[in-house]
């Protein structure tokens, strides 16, 4: 199963790389993280953890699986039978600023199981990441020296 969102953002790609691999900053822009702790310290890179506590979702630890800096990445978790790949991509828009694509997959038997609950927390969660990642990067840019 696979769910997608997709944003415009009126600034610059690197400012909303900048906000989305942030990871500890996350619940103060997103409605989606009540908690993220970086496993790790330096750049986000393959390979860098981070526990993370998402709406409808028991405390998880992400494993980064794929890094193109600044442009895109993406992550997976494994908790109570379901294999949750998560993935951002950043892309300079033709008419200026960000568009940002979001997508979240899940398999495993859990997952087909519960496909009801998934589907309303993967369409709410991807909601308010991509709205919360539209602000918190329209205010970083606005701070930019």
């Amino acid at each position: 199963m696979r769910y997608e969102r997709k944003q415009h953002i009126d600034v610059p790609p690197d400012v909303v790389w900048s906000v989305t691999t942030d990871i500890p900053s996350w619940p103060s822009w997103t409605q989606s993280c009540s908690a993220a702790e970086r496993l790790d310290s330096g750049p986000l890179r393959v390979g860098s953890e981070a526990r993370m506590r998402l709406a409808g979702a028991p405390t998880t630890t992400w494993r980064v699986t794929s890094m193109d800096e600044g442009r895109s990445w993406a992550w997976e978790a494994n908790a109570r039978g379901v294999r949750t790949v998560a993935s951002h991509e950043v892309t300079p828009a033709a008419g200026g600023g960000t568009d940002v694509r979001l997508a979240v997959e899940y398999s495993g038997f859990m997952a087909t199981l519960f496909r009801w609950m998934l589907d309303r927390v993967s369409d709410r969660n991807l909601a308010w990441e991509a709205e919360g990642l539209a602000r918190e990067s329209e205010r970083r840019a606005v701070e930019r020296p």
